[in-house]
């Protein structure tokens, strides 16, 4: 399900395993160096996100209804420091791509996005998958035919594993065990709400991007997953259950779901007792279910303030200005003095930048933009005024508007 999504964001590792063999009673740590079996080279392990990689046990029910023990493989990010640091644990999809070519799940546009709110990352790669083993797909859908399939084995299977990574995570000492955030893609973004279900020690809230089961990327299935009532069915009991908040972002072009389905998926969950935000984007590229990977500048600020009403803020510039309605942030064709090309490169760029941010303009139709900074809008006035040599003014500061005429 995460077609676009994995060949973006994941870069695979794919280690020899065999998740019966290798079955223990603690955590092992994995050498990344170790030989591959089947088709990609080892990766390095990324050094500015101090980036490790570790199995841990967890049990699943397979569909024989008999118990499999695996090593699930736990990739892990953290910011420069001790900690202790809050944590989101992503959870991947299911992957259109053979499951033993999944590799080992990482998101390294994510990891950047958490790292620099001084937030850590778990990104579990599930039994089924990659490097956890392939031999044996603890999600696998169960019925006669695709209105029929239940999706209970998944559920349960996900939650499992769910529970597994926040109870090794919260014996890290580099972990804020009160400040866990479970969060997850396609069918990653219906476990973690489904997980949160069972109260995981030390979970806060859940974000459920473009989460589902069922899809299908055959051309006449579009739009039209595979028993989508047992999907809201499942929403709906999370949600008679769950009392953390939950955020849920889609975008109209999703190939898998379709605008309308997620709706009544989010409906049922709401209707359920679930504390929910939900959010329908205008479509992102061409498949809106790759809203991880492309649309970062729609999903960034919701994701901001929902981290920042669970008591994790995102960072802000020192000198920032309140709002003046001018224009939304989004609306380039607003911007003033500016030229047609400038708007289309110069301040699209800014758009996609990070937060703290600026973007300056000058009276002749200067401008210059920073982002990623604390100091973002003096250093954006400072290299304005340096190349036009002249008296620059602010536009736009982190997600707002601060222009007057």
């Amino acid at each position: 399900m995460l077609r676009h999504l994995v060949l973006s964001l994941v870069a695979t590792l794919v280690i020899a395993a065999s998740p019966q063999a290798r079955a223990q009673d603690k955590p092992e740590d994995i050498n990344p160096n170790m030989s591959a079996e089947v088709g990609e080279k080892a990766v390095k392990l990324v050094d500015k996100f101090h980036e490790t990689v570790v199995r841990i046990p967890v049990t699943v029910k397979l569909a024989n209804g008999k118990p499999h023990t695996g090593q699930m493989v736990l990739t892990m990010f953290k910011p420069a420091g001790a900690g202790p640091f809050p944590i989101v644990i992503f959870n991947h999809g299911r992957t259109s791509k053979k499951r033993a070519e999944a590799g080992r799940f990482r998101y390294l546009g994510f990891a950047g996005y958490v790292i620099h709110r001084k937030v850590a990352l778990a990104v579990p790669t599930r039994l089924g998958y990659g490097v956890s083993g392939f031999d044996v797909d603890p999600e696998v859908w169960v019925g006669k035919g695709c209105e029929e399939f239940s999706y209970t084995l998944l559920v349960e299977a996900h939650a499992e594993q769910v529970e597994a990574t926040v109870k090794y995570l919260r014996k890290q000492p580099w972990v804020d065990a009160r400040r866990i955030v479970l969060a997850g893609a396609s069918v990653g973004g219906f476990g973690s709400v489904t997980s949160a279900a069972l109260h995981p020690e030390g979970v806060i809230g859940v974000i459920n991007f473009v989460g589902g089961a069922g899809g299908s990327s055959d051309h006449d299935k579009v739009g039209k997953p595979c028993s989508s009532a047992d999907v809201g069915a499942k929403y709906a009991a999370a949600g008679s259950k769950t009392r953390v908040p939950t955020l849920w972002i889609y975008a109209e072009n999703d190939k898998l779901w379709g605008p309308k389905i997620p709706i009544t998926w989010h409906r049922a969950y709401a209707s359920a007792g679930g504390v929910s935000e939900f959010h329908m984007l205008p479509p992102v590229g061409d498949d809106g279910h790759t809203l991880l990977a492309h649309g970062n500048r729609q999903w960034r600020p919701l994701t901001d303030a929902f981290l920042a009403r669970l008591g994790i803020p995102a960072p802000k510039s020192t000198a920032a200005f309140p709002p003046s309605g001018f224009a939304s942030i989004q609306d380039a064709s607003k911007v003033p003095l500016i030229d047609a090309k400038a708007r289309q490169d110069g301040y699209q760029r800014f758009l996609r930048g990070n937060i703290p941010r600026a973007f300056v303009i000058a009276p002749n139709g200067g401008w210059a933009s920073f982002y990623g900074d604390e100091e973002a809008l003096e250093k954006a006035l400072a290299r304005c005024e340096q190349g036009g040599k002249r008296k620059c003014k602010p536009y736009a500061v982190d997600d707002a508007v601060v222009w007057t005429p």
